[in-house]
């Protein structure tokens, strides 16, 4: 693969795409993602509980939340419906510390994986940061065993997103995002660097 994108920089050259004009095409590149990054509206990472265990659903299991971020929107819970065989309704609360329901939302077992990733997509909370909030996962009396994962102190273990509307938070993700992606990809974008560094000394010599 490295051998074939050589090959085609290198047949650019000779067709006379001199290497400013693809500096200036990936910075323009990178200058259009970042760009889509900062300025759209995205769902990130906003806290998280360790699963330890599947535990059985049949009566209502909860465990707590606090928020770090306003425009909290998103929960992702881990279940299992063995064979897909349950196909009862459940229902997923969210309440406020004073027992106040704030979102709801009704899912079949059929929703349910053997295991899966359950997301539940609500209405953004615009003042959700800095405050606590009840998970609660009600069953109802279908058969068979649904299960949930809970953490070691059998409280609900999840994930949760929030919804990205400040710029400078988002950049700063993106530099970390970017950041990791650098580090975690090292030789491949080794090879880029070197590519170009070596498509200017080629084209470079190839002028004087």
């Amino acid at each position: 693969m490295y051998f074939w994108l050589q090959v085609q920089f290198f047949q650019m050259i000779n067709n006379k795409l001199t290497w400013p004009v693809v500096i200036i095409s990936i910075i323009l590149l990178i200058a259009v993602v970042f760009a889509i990054q900062i300025f759209g509206v995205r769902n990130r990472i906003d806290t998280s509980v360790t699963a330890y265990k599947f535990e059985v659903l049949d009566s209502p299991v909860s465990g707590m939340l606090k928020s770090n971020n306003n425009f909290l929107n998103i929960l992702m819970l881990r279940m299992k419906n063995p064979g897909i065989e349950n196909n009862g309704v459940f229902k997923f609360e969210l309440l406020d510390n004073q027992g106040n329901q704030v979102r709801q939302i009704s899912f079949g077992g059929m929703n349910i994986g053997d295991p899966g990733d359950l997301r539940f997509q609500f209405e953004s909370i615009p003042d959700s940061a800095g405050k606590e909030y009840r998970i609660i996962l009600t069953p109802d009396d279908s058969e068979p065993t649904v299960f949930v994962e809970v953490s070691k102190e059998e409280e609900i273990s999840y994930t949760s997103y929030f919804r990205t509307v400040n710029k400078s938070l988002a950049a700063k993700s993106f530099a970390n995002l970017l950041k990791g992606k650098i580090v975690t990809n090292l030789g491949f974008f080794s090879f880029w660097i070197l590519l170009l560094f070596g498509i200017l000394v080629y084209d470079l010599r190839k002028k004087s």
